[in-house]
Protein backbone atom coordinates (compact mmCIF):
# COMPACT_ATOMS: atom_id res chain seq x y z
CA UNK A 1 0.00 0.00 0.00
CA UNK A 2 1.11 3.55 -0.99
CA UNK A 3 0.21 7.14 0.13
CA UNK A 4 0.74 10.79 -1.63
CA UNK A 5 1.01 13.90 -0.74
CA UNK A 6 -0.15 16.44 -3.66
CA UNK A 7 -0.21 20.30 -3.33
CA UNK A 8 -1.78 23.29 -5.52
CA UNK A 9 0.41 25.63 -6.97
CA UNK A 10 -0.55 28.33 -9.16
CA UNK A 11 0.56 25.70 -12.31
CA UNK A 12 0.44 21.73 -12.47
CA UNK A 13 -0.11 19.78 -9.01
CA UNK A 14 2.74 17.93 -7.99
CA UNK A 15 2.12 15.13 -5.94
CA UNK A 16 4.37 12.47 -3.81
CA UNK A 17 3.21 8.22 -4.41
CA UNK A 18 4.48 6.57 -1.87
CA UNK A 19 4.12 3.40 -3.74
CA UNK A 20 7.50 2.72 -4.88
CA UNK A 21 8.91 2.33 -8.43
CA UNK A 22 12.06 -0.56 -7.22
CA UNK A 23 13.27 1.77 -4.53
CA UNK A 24 12.39 5.29 -5.69
CA UNK A 25 9.36 7.38 -4.71
CA UNK A 26 6.98 7.89 -7.42
CA UNK A 27 6.54 11.31 -8.06
CA UNK A 28 2.88 12.43 -9.96
CA UNK A 29 2.14 16.04 -11.27
CA UNK A 30 -0.95 16.91 -12.05
CA UNK A 31 -3.39 19.23 -14.02
CA UNK A 32 -0.90 19.83 -17.51
CA UNK A 33 -2.00 21.82 -19.88
CA UNK A 34 0.80 21.80 -22.71
CA UNK A 35 3.05 19.89 -23.88
CA UNK A 36 6.07 21.36 -22.98
CA UNK A 37 5.62 21.75 -19.53
CA UNK A 38 4.57 17.90 -19.11
CA UNK A 39 8.06 17.45 -21.34
CA UNK A 40 9.88 19.62 -18.16
CA UNK A 41 7.94 17.73 -15.52
CA UNK A 42 9.22 14.28 -17.08
CA UNK A 43 12.79 15.52 -17.62
CA UNK A 44 12.63 16.45 -13.90
CA UNK A 45 11.77 12.94 -13.06
CA UNK A 46 7.85 13.00 -12.86
CA UNK A 47 7.02 8.98 -12.97
CA UNK A 48 3.07 10.02 -13.54
CA UNK A 49 0.79 12.59 -15.45
CA UNK A 50 -2.68 14.06 -13.98
CA UNK A 51 -4.70 14.93 -17.15
CA UNK A 52 -7.60 16.89 -15.90
CA UNK A 53 -10.97 16.52 -17.89
CA UNK A 54 -13.05 18.52 -15.27
CA UNK A 55 -15.07 21.26 -16.98
CA UNK A 56 -14.73 23.03 -13.81
CA UNK A 57 -10.89 23.64 -13.57
CA UNK A 58 -8.87 25.95 -14.86
CA UNK A 59 -6.20 23.34 -15.53
CA UNK A 60 -8.85 21.20 -18.03
CA UNK A 61 -6.88 19.62 -20.94
CA UNK A 62 -9.43 18.32 -24.13
CA UNK A 63 -8.57 15.41 -25.97
CA UNK A 64 -6.57 16.77 -28.79
CA UNK A 65 -4.32 18.57 -25.93
CA UNK A 66 -4.28 15.04 -23.93
CA UNK A 67 -3.18 13.09 -26.91
CA UNK A 68 -0.32 15.60 -27.73
CA UNK A 69 0.93 14.82 -24.37
CA UNK A 70 0.22 11.41 -23.91
CA UNK A 71 2.40 11.33 -27.62
CA UNK A 72 5.16 13.28 -26.73
CA UNK A 73 5.60 11.40 -23.16
CA UNK A 74 5.03 8.03 -24.23
CA UNK A 75 7.07 5.31 -22.42
CA UNK A 76 8.54 8.05 -20.03
CA UNK A 77 5.16 8.45 -17.70
CA UNK A 78 2.29 7.05 -16.60
CA UNK A 79 -0.95 8.82 -17.54
CA UNK A 80 -3.72 9.80 -14.88
CA UNK A 81 -7.14 10.64 -16.03
CA UNK A 82 -8.97 13.17 -13.57
CA UNK A 83 -12.45 12.72 -13.88
CA UNK A 84 -14.99 14.98 -11.54
CA UNK A 85 -18.95 13.41 -11.97
CA UNK A 86 -18.20 12.03 -15.48
CA UNK A 87 -20.53 9.71 -16.89
CA UNK A 88 -18.83 6.08 -17.37
CA UNK A 89 -20.03 6.59 -20.81
CA UNK A 90 -17.83 10.30 -20.96
CA UNK A 91 -15.17 8.52 -19.11
CA UNK A 92 -14.99 5.35 -21.91
CA UNK A 93 -14.99 8.04 -24.45
CA UNK A 94 -12.16 9.75 -23.72
CA UNK A 95 -9.93 6.69 -22.53
CA UNK A 96 -10.82 5.47 -25.61
CA UNK A 97 -9.11 8.53 -27.59
CA UNK A 98 -6.13 9.05 -25.00
CA UNK A 99 -3.79 6.06 -23.14
CA UNK A 100 -4.74 6.55 -19.90
CA UNK A 101 -3.74 3.99 -17.30
CA UNK A 102 -5.21 5.26 -14.88
CA UNK A 103 -9.45 6.87 -14.23
CA UNK A 104 -9.28 9.06 -11.10
CA UNK A 105 -12.74 9.65 -9.73
CA UNK A 106 -12.73 13.40 -7.87
CA UNK A 107 -16.20 14.23 -7.56
CA UNK A 108 -19.58 12.49 -6.06
CA UNK A 109 -19.84 9.74 -8.54
CA UNK A 110 -21.93 6.52 -7.58
CA UNK A 111 -20.04 3.31 -7.32
CA UNK A 112 -22.14 2.23 -10.08
CA UNK A 113 -20.05 4.52 -12.08
CA UNK A 114 -16.62 3.02 -11.48
CA UNK A 115 -18.29 -0.39 -11.94
CA UNK A 116 -19.62 0.42 -15.15
CA UNK A 117 -15.98 1.00 -15.75
CA UNK A 118 -14.58 -1.99 -14.07
CA UNK A 119 -17.60 -4.68 -15.66
CA UNK A 120 -16.01 -4.92 -19.25
CA UNK A 121 -14.63 -8.53 -20.84
CA UNK A 122 -11.67 -9.45 -20.30
CA UNK A 123 -10.93 -7.22 -17.03
CA UNK A 124 -7.70 -6.91 -16.27
CA UNK A 125 -6.42 -8.34 -12.44
CA UNK A 126 -2.68 -6.65 -12.51
CA UNK A 127 -2.35 -4.05 -9.77
CA UNK A 128 -1.96 -0.41 -10.14
CA UNK A 129 1.66 -0.20 -10.22
CA UNK A 130 1.80 -2.95 -12.65
CA UNK A 131 -1.04 -1.07 -15.09
CA UNK A 132 0.98 2.08 -14.68
CA UNK A 133 4.34 1.41 -13.84
CA UNK A 134 5.38 0.76 -16.98
CA UNK A 135 6.05 3.73 -18.30
CA UNK A 136 7.42 5.40 -15.17
CA UNK A 137 10.36 2.27 -15.39
CA UNK A 138 10.97 3.50 -18.93
CA UNK A 139 9.21 0.95 -20.68
CA UNK A 140 6.90 1.73 -23.56
CA UNK A 141 3.38 2.35 -22.97
CA UNK A 142 0.60 1.00 -26.17
CA UNK A 143 -3.04 2.55 -25.58
CA UNK A 144 -4.60 1.05 -22.41
CA UNK A 145 -7.64 -1.28 -23.21
CA UNK A 146 -10.82 -0.07 -21.08
CA UNK A 147 -10.77 -3.17 -19.50
CA UNK A 148 -7.43 -2.47 -17.67
CA UNK A 149 -7.96 0.86 -16.49
CA UNK A 150 -7.09 1.58 -12.85
CA UNK A 151 -10.12 3.22 -11.07
CA UNK A 152 -8.99 5.57 -7.84
CA UNK A 153 -11.40 7.27 -5.80
CA UNK A 154 -10.77 10.13 -4.06
CA UNK A 155 -12.29 11.24 -0.68
CA UNK A 156 -12.90 14.64 1.03
CA UNK A 157 -13.54 14.24 4.43
CA UNK A 158 -14.28 16.88 7.02
CA UNK A 159 -13.53 14.43 9.72
CA UNK A 160 -13.35 10.73 11.28
CA UNK A 161 -17.27 10.85 10.98
CA UNK A 162 -17.30 11.01 7.51
CA UNK A 163 -15.51 6.95 6.66
CA UNK A 164 -18.48 4.92 7.07
CA UNK A 165 -19.57 6.93 3.59
CA UNK A 166 -16.37 6.36 2.45
CA UNK A 167 -16.83 2.51 3.66
CA UNK A 168 -20.05 2.26 2.27
CA UNK A 169 -19.04 3.63 -0.86
CA UNK A 170 -16.19 1.22 -1.07
CA UNK A 171 -18.08 -1.71 -0.22
CA UNK A 172 -20.71 -0.54 -3.06
CA UNK A 173 -17.92 -0.19 -5.80
CA UNK A 174 -16.56 -4.11 -4.83
CA UNK A 175 -20.64 -5.14 -5.07
CA UNK A 176 -20.61 -3.44 -8.64
CA UNK A 177 -17.31 -3.83 -10.36
CA UNK A 178 -16.75 -7.59 -8.96
CA UNK A 179 -13.42 -6.68 -8.14
CA UNK A 180 -11.14 -4.20 -5.84
CA UNK A 181 -10.75 -0.43 -5.60
CA UNK A 182 -7.20 -0.12 -7.23
CA UNK A 183 -6.79 2.55 -4.57
CA UNK A 184 -8.26 5.66 -2.21
CA UNK A 185 -7.40 9.17 -2.55
CA UNK A 186 -7.48 11.57 0.32
CA UNK A 187 -7.78 14.89 -0.39
CA UNK A 188 -8.47 18.07 1.79
CA UNK A 189 -11.65 18.84 2.41
CA UNK A 190 -13.53 21.73 1.05
CA UNK A 191 -17.01 22.51 1.12
CA UNK A 192 -16.81 24.29 -2.19
CA UNK A 193 -14.24 23.06 -4.54
CA UNK A 194 -13.57 19.42 -5.22
CA UNK A 195 -9.46 19.33 -4.90
CA UNK A 196 -6.38 21.50 -6.06
CA UNK A 197 -7.34 24.17 -2.77
CA UNK A 198 -3.99 24.02 -1.37
CA UNK A 199 -5.05 22.60 1.75
CA UNK A 200 -3.92 19.97 3.72
CA UNK A 201 -5.54 17.27 4.20
CA UNK A 202 -6.04 15.94 7.89
CA UNK A 203 -3.51 13.15 8.77
CA UNK A 204 -6.17 11.89 11.88
CA UNK A 205 -8.44 10.71 8.72
CA UNK A 206 -5.67 9.53 6.80
CA UNK A 207 -4.62 7.34 9.40
CA UNK A 208 -8.18 6.15 10.07
CA UNK A 209 -8.84 5.21 6.96
CA UNK A 210 -5.55 3.47 6.92
CA UNK A 211 -6.65 0.91 10.05
CA UNK A 212 -9.82 0.89 7.99
CA UNK A 213 -8.81 -0.48 4.89
CA UNK A 214 -4.80 -2.33 5.62
CA UNK A 215 -4.99 -3.86 2.07
CA UNK A 216 -6.20 -1.18 0.11
CA UNK A 217 -3.50 1.26 -1.78
CA UNK A 218 -4.10 4.77 0.14
CA UNK A 219 -2.80 7.75 -1.11
CA UNK A 220 -2.94 11.36 1.03
CA UNK A 221 -3.57 14.57 -1.15
CA UNK A 222 -3.23 17.95 -0.42
CA UNK A 223 -0.54 20.85 0.79
CA UNK A 224 2.31 19.58 -0.22
CA UNK A 225 5.36 21.78 1.11
CA UNK A 226 8.88 20.72 1.38
CA UNK A 227 8.83 20.56 4.83
CA UNK A 228 5.70 18.35 6.05
CA UNK A 229 7.43 15.75 2.25
CA UNK A 230 10.72 15.85 4.63
CA UNK A 231 8.66 14.51 6.87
Amino acid sequence: PGFFIQPSTTGATVSMIGEKIGEKIGVKICGFTNVADALAAVDAGADYLGLNFFAGSKRRIDVVTARAIASAVAGRAGLVGVFVNHSAADIRAIAAAVPLGVVQLHGDEPPSVGGELAVLPGTDSRTTAERTGNAARGQPVAATPLSSLAVWRAVRCSDVTDLAAVAAWVEAYHAAARRPLDALLVDAYDPHDYGGTGKRADLAVFAALRARFPQLPLWLAGGLTPENVAM
